[in-house]
């Protein structure tokens, strides 16, 4: 089923548009797009003063980046390409195991200028972590929600894809999400400008999987 793009337009979801943390939108959002941002910018009020207190108090309330820490190396590049991300060839070893030292590579000094938020699921090994942790990035704090909890996993979606920048993994279905709820907030998900992954186009019916 393919819907007309104009009969979603973001622009009606009113904490995106008029949140402190919203972006304005410029172009109306592609069908999957539209369908995530109705589920998840209108979240319930204490989803939504969450969200805002960790960008405000762990990020300080300007841009950042935000970075999902996949893991799980070897199951990633069995499943390269399989997935609806790109990610430039040169980088798909790094990709799969993110670390500090590649995102520094790919984002040059804004990781060093920007704040992170990142987002370590189970399959991130503890070194991987502890490396983050000592770069600087911090993590939820589970003030409100527990730590594998719906609501954690919600709140990371919002927060990964208010960042400014977004690293996330090839081949995780996270990662996804965050670009199709980027791409509704009008930021550039085709290109390698501010992420090192992009969202595929269908070359042959030009939809996006």
């Amino acid at each position: 089923l393919r819907v007309p793009e104009e009969a979603y337009d973001a622009q009606s979801y009113d904490w995106l548009r008029t949140g402190n943390l919203g972006t304005p939108v410029h172009s109306p959002a592609g069908f999957t797009s539209s369908v995530l941002a109705k589920v998840f910018f209108l979240p319930l009020p204490e989803m939504q003063k969450e969200v805002e207190r960790i960008v405000r108090e762990k990020l300080g309330g300007g841009p950042f980046i935000g970075i999902h820490n996949r893991g799980d190396e070897e199951n990633c590049r069995l499943k390269f390409n399989k997935k609806a991300l790109m990610t430039p060839v040169r980088e798909q070893r790094d990709a799969c195991a993110i670390s500090p030292a590649y995102v520094r590579a790919r984002l040059g000094s804004v990781f060093d200028q920007f704040p992170c938020y990142i987002v370590n699921p189970p399959q991130a090994t503890a070194d991987s972590q502890k490396a983050f942790a000592e770069a600087g990035c911090v993590q939820y704090d589970m003030k409100v929600f527990s730590k594998h909890s719906e609501g954690k996993l919600f709140l990371d979606l919002l927060v990964l894809a208010m960042s400014e920048y977004f690293v996330g993994s090839p081949v995780s279905t996270v990662s996804v999400d965050v670009l199709y709820l980027r791409r509704a907030m009008g930021k550039d998900t085709f290109s390698f400008e501010k992420s090192n992954v992009h969202l595929k186009q269908h070359p042959k019916e030009g939809g996006y999987f």
